[in-house]
């Protein structure tokens, strides 16, 4: 049950800030797969140590933060201004 783009004031629209939510999602989902391929070459590469206890917490970690990077890229596409629902 959304609403069209329609019955939002001019006010509103002009304040729409989606675009920063985008800009943020897309940072992040890119700083967080450098910063984990990153760690997870250096503990190869430098000391060649097999996978500890906190690189298994980094997994789950990192998957759930990608979801809800996801999930602002989502709400961006679903209320992006002019789009209107039917």
């Amino acid at each position: 049950m959304s609403e069209s783009t329609s019955t939002y004031p001019p006010e509103y629209l002009e304040q729409y800030s989606g675009h920063r939510l985008l800009a943020v999602s897309i940072v992040f989902i890119i700083l967080d797969i450098l910063f984990v391929a990153l760690r997870l070459y250096t503990r190869r590469t430098t000391n060649g140590s097999k996978w500890g206890w906190d690189d298994n917490c980094l997994m789950p970690a990192i998957i759930m933060n990608l979801g809800m990077c996801s999930l602002g890229i989502g709400a961006y596409a679903d209320n992006f201004p002019g789009q209107g629902a039917e």
